[in-house]
């Protein structure tokens, strides 16, 4: 479903429901959209994009208008990038880190 001739490629359509920025960091999403490649990823509402590759970095770079893609591929381990969109407005985005995964016992 779409209008361009190469859409990306969507992994799975599901209902939106109130996410909070502190439940996706506590590995609680209730929401997660995969894509299959990243080209434009203009139409999302919120991103959350830890360290990237030169050729997604610019893309994200374009979207995310106040980091550069070096930024994107200088992120360490586990430190993330962001940008909201709340009340259909986009915020500036910011950085931020997440926890590293538990170890299994």
């Amino acid at each position: 479903m779409a209008d361009t001739v190469t859409p990306q490629g969507i992994v799975a359509v599901c209902r939106q429901f109130p996410t909070s920025l502190k439940d996706i960091l506590a590995g609680e999403p209730k929401l997660i959209a995969i894509l299959e490649e990243v080209r434009d990823p203009g139409n999302a509402g919120t991103i959350i994009t830890f360290r990237l590759g030169a050729t997604d970095a610019h893309a994200f770079a374009i979207q995310f208008g106040n980091v550069q893609a070096r930024d994107f591929t200088n992120l360490a381990n586990y430190e993330i990038y962001v940008r909201m969109m709340v009340d259909g407005q986009r915020c500036q985005a910011f950085s931020g880190k997440t926890f590293p995964p538990e170890k299994a016992t």
